[in-house]
């Protein structure tokens, strides 16, 4: 798996984990977060390892399929974005407010991100 793909299936994991059952979970958390191989963790729960495939491809699908709908995870990186900017533009020695606005302004954008 790619790593910009592998990175993004951790992240839809991160978010929608709790939607699949717990024995796709007992498997992502082997194939993601301890990155086991497709025959390790069948070797680890006594599965085949065509088992442990589907059984990514079927979570992989499902959370894509999920995040397709209800674009959490874009919208995350939307609030993280707009934050930033604001942070920037906050920072930039041009901006002129008041030290105690910019403050709590910076510190809302950093809640956010």
């Amino acid at each position: 798996m790619e790593i910009d793909k592998f990175v993004y299936f951790n992240k839809l994991y991160s978010v929608y984990r709790d939607m699949l059952t717990e024995k796709q979970r007992d498997i992502l958390e082997l194939y993601l977060l301890e990155d086991f191989s497709l025959g390790e963790i069948s070797d680890e729960l006594g599965i085949s390892r065509q088992a442990v495939h589907d059984a990514v491809k079927r979570s992989e699908q499902l959370m894509f399929d999920t995040e397709s709908r209800l674009g959490i995870l874009k919208k995350e990186k939307y609030i993280a974005d707009k934050a930033n900017l604001i942070i920037g533009i906050l920072n930039s020695k041009d901006t002129t407010i008041d030290n105690d606005s910019k403050n709590k302004i910076l510190d809302v954008c950093k809640e956010l991100i």
